[in-house]
């Protein structure tokens, strides 16, 4: 006996694989899509940045040019100070030796009215 195989029957495609498929290549265009669009925003989020980053950098050397200058004037004004603390010092000193001058100048007067006086009484 002859042994014959039958063919295999014509592949079957049911409404709900059609539909099934089609939602598949729908979803992966879509899904596509969505990728395509996030790429492009991740372009332009790292342009941005970088534009940011570039517009950054003056600002920054402007920050450094000005604490250097606020460094440089605080230190002249400290300077500046303890130049007035020393000439305060100076000069209280000064003053307290001519007030002490004063002070001797007026007792040598009176100690010579009163020797003046004794003269004119005797």
């Amino acid at each position: 006996t002859i042994d014959y195989q039958q063919p295999p029957p014509p592949p079957f495609f049911s409404q709900e694989s059609v539909e099934s498929t089609t939602s598949s290549t729908v979803d992966g265009m879509v899904m596509q899509s969505r990728i395509t669009a996030m790429q492009r925003r991740i372009e332009n989020l790292e342009r941005e940045k970088m534009d940011l980053a570039m517009s950054k950098a003056p600002l920054e050397a402007r920050i450094r040019q000005k604490e250097d200058a606020w460094v440089k004037e605080r230190e002249r004004l400290l300077s500046e100070i303890n130049n007035f603390q020393d000439l305060a010092r100076e000069t209280d000193e000064r003053y307290r030796e001519l007030e002490m001058q004063n002070e001797a100048l007026e007792e040598e007067t009176m100690k010579l009215r009163l020797e003046a006086r004794a003269a004119n009484v005797d």
